[in-house]
């Protein structure tokens, strides 16, 4: 869904500035976006891991640890196959290179369309990649991003929903429903499932932002709520991982219920990005990138 959403929200927001912003200048803003809300999480991970003797651990001891953490905060650990200190940050290499990709994405989309859907499924097969990278692995969910935004399909499905009477809402809820558990089915199946993640992993984080933006994203409150979750998102994914793996694994887990284990690693977690989000403002972090932005990289 993260790269789901990163192709539709990539294609959206560029149509929106396109008039007075060119691709290069929006590509270097959105991977300045990117990299302000990681590094600030790197440097205060790394700093409070000292005293645990993690960074040893993973970069290990010689002078070929400061290389190593070096390429982790730039996020290119996973992309260069050299240590991660956090296993979610895997998905930083990922989302650099979809962000790199997308001028070349986007041209070819705007003339062809559908076309770069089906592409991508067949494409990364047709040449032996397969599901061998990551980038290969999640292309369906971002072209299929990027085309929902392309013509607004988000919009056009509710309003389609919206026009339909209590009785033909109703049915429509439950063959979604079913839907969405053949998808989930499907892609557990060791068969037709772990051949085709690339396949299933598309469809279904397109049918699960369909089906919520159907259902869920009805009153204000509800979307406010959802909106203030979204802005500390990228926090809690970059940290959840510390609390469940690293620092508070035996306090988490000692609820011994699925549903309160979550509930707590995300208080945990919604609590930090509070404490990110106070320090960011303490420093004026967002102000200096800012300035490094207009200065160093000329973006207006």
């Amino acid at each position: 869904m993260f790269v789901f959403m990163t192709g539709y929200g990539m294609w959206v927001s560029y149509e929106s500035q396109k008039k007075k912003t060119t691709m290069s200048n929006y590509i270097k803003k959105r991977m300045v976006t990117l990299m302000t809300g990681f590094l600030i999480i790197f440097v205060v991970t790394e700093i409070l891991a000292i005293p645990t003797g993690r960074f040893i651990e993973v970069y290990g001891h010689d002078f070929r640890s400061v290389v190593y953490m070096i390429i982790d905060a730039l996020g290119l650990a996973k992309l260069l196959g050299t240590p991660l200190f956090c296993l979610t940050w895997w998905y930083m290499s990922l989302a650099i290179v979809l962000i790199m990709i997308f001028p070349f994405v986007h041209s070819i989309m705007e003339k062809y369309q559908w076309i770069v859907v089906v592409a991508s499924i067949i494409v990364p097969r047709a040449c032996g990649f397969g599901q061998s990278t990551d980038l290969f692995r999640y292309l369906l969910a971002y072209t299929l991003g990027m085309y929902f935004a392309q013509h607004d399909l988000l919009a056009r499905i509710k309003e389609k929903f919206m026009e339909q009477n209590v009785v033909g809402k109703l049915l429509s809820l439950i063959v979604s429903l079913i839907g969405l558990a053949v998808i989930i089915k499907c892609r557990q199946n060791a068969w037709i499932g772990w051949k085709y993640l690339d396949f299933w992993d598309g469809f279904a984080a397109m049918y699960v932002i369909v089906i919520s933006y159907i259902y869920i994203l009805n009153g204000k409150w509800i979307v406010k709520g959802l909106g203030f979750l979204g802005k500390h998102s990228m926090n809690i994914f970059y940290v959840h991982i510390f609390f469940r793996n690293n620092y508070c694994y035996n306090f988490i887990y000692s609820f011994k219920n699925s549903f309160l284990i979550a509930t707590i690693l995300f208080l945990l977690s919604l609590v930090t990005s509070y404490g990110i989000e106070w320090a960011k403002k303490a420093v004026k972090y967002d102000y200096v990138w800012e300035k490094f932005e207009n200065k160093v990289l000329n973006i207006n």
